[in-house]
């Protein structure tokens, strides 16, 4: 993705040293998103096309610093970039969640909501076919047998007896 801040920058000449601080500011929030969606699409992941849009948002930010200084201007806009590392950092983690992670957390929400907290594994296999398959691929005799989601555990707490939480 080319930056109309760099072209800008070439173009006058201007090194970044020179450029006044919310402008480094901006520049290096722009460097640290580009290193968090390189490191996505290296995992094979796809960056969804609003992620590019707040990119180009910092960006014209960016360029309207670096005019204002340019011209001698206060700058008339706000002292940050209209979008943090983390705020897109959170959007591109949004888009690369595991769909298999997003089925078992909605059947152990609904065994929760349903008034299940114990479940032997029999009802598991019925109930919560996509959270059984994967605690019994893994399981181990004599291990700490379970999945744990962002929201929710099934933890085995007795022989093929499993306890839900929520976190």
């Amino acid at each position: 993705m080319e930056f109309q801040y760099e072209k800008l920058m070439e173009q006058e000449g201007l090194t970044l040293k020179e450029l006044p601080e919310d402008a480094k500011v901006g520049i290096e929030s722009i460097a640290k998103i580009k290193r968090i969606i390189n490191l996505t699409e290296s995992k094979g992941k796809k960056i969804r096309p609003d992620v590019y849009k707040k990119l180009k948002a910092n960006d014209k930010w960016v360029v309207r610093e670096i005019l204002d200084y340019l011209e001698g201007k206060d700058s008339r806009q706000s002292d940050e970039v209209p979008h943090s590392e983390k705020e897109i950092e959170k959007d591109i983690a949004e888009n690369n969640v595991d769909p298999l992670g997003l089925e078992i957390e909605n059947e152990l929400k609904g065994l929760l909501e349903s008034g299940v907290k114990e479940i032997n594994a029999d009802d598991l296999k019925s109930k919560a076919p996509k959270t059984y398959s994967v605690v019994f691929k893994n399981y181990e005799q004599e291990e700490d047998n379970g999945v744990e989601t962002s929201n929710y555990s099934i933890i085995e707490t007795d022989q093929e007896v499993f306890t839900i939480k929520k976190k």
